[in-house]
């Protein structure tokens, strides 16, 4: 087994273990909200909230995240923003917190078409259509398309523009993460955090 390999693997069996012991205060509908870092602001919020607004908004999708997702976990990803383990049925989430309580719902709803699109690699995932080098970039269209669809009844049109743009494919970027092991993008993930802190302090100082 490659050094590589092995990692993957320990965090794996390190995310089982937080799943299993995740207990009902951090569970919505039964899916476990896993900060991985432990104390990141409104992540539990955030979620409760995205999920609450799914299950409102769309039975349909939310139906399809209940079956196909158990987890939902806070964990550092690289430049892609969001991941799903098959292995797990679990949502890995770059988690950017809201910058104050009052910005949660906002927040919220850009997550929820995260998961919305996560869960959809969860449903493909049972149909057994493989997330190999010929299929994954024609699959992750799809999923992002599907959140797309998920958003359009709920954003003004000029929101949803603006969405899109966002929540586009970037070849660049999956081809990075799909060619680079966990460690790697944890590595980056950690460097981009560190400049993004610096970043938000800088501004808090010109503006002191």
């Amino acid at each position: 087994m490659s050094i590589v390999s092995f990692v993957d693997r320990v965090m794996l069996r390190r995310i089982e273990r937080r799943l299993r012991s995740t207990d009902e205060a951090h569970r919505v509908e039964g899916i476990a909200l896993v900060d991985y870092a432990l104390y990141t602001p409104y992540f539990r919020q955030t979620f409760a909230a995205a999920l609450g607004l799914i299950k409102l908004k769309d039975p349909r999708r939310f139906r399809r995240i209940c079956r196909y997702v158990k987890g939902i976990v806070a964990l550092p990803m690289g430049y892609v923003q969001a991941g799903y383990v098959e292995q797990l049925q679990v949502c890995t989430v770059r988690f950017d917190p809201p910058p104050s309580k009052e910005k949660l719902a906002q927040w919220a709803v850009w997550y929820a078409s995260i998961v919305v699109h996560e869960a959809t690699h969860g449903l493909l995932h049972a149909r057994g259509i493989p997330y190999d080098e010929r299929s994954r970039e024609r699959i992750e269209r799809l999923c992002i398309k599907e959140e797309h669809r998920f958003l359009r009844p709920l954003l003004t049109p000029e929101s949803v523009t603006r969405m899109e743009k966002m929540r586009t494919f970037n070849s660049d970027a999956y081809r990075w993460h799909w060619a680079s092991p966990f460690w790697q993008r944890w590595r980056q993930s950690v460097q981009y955090k560190k400049a993004r802190r610096q970043h938000e302090q800088r501004l808090r100082d010109d503006e002191a």
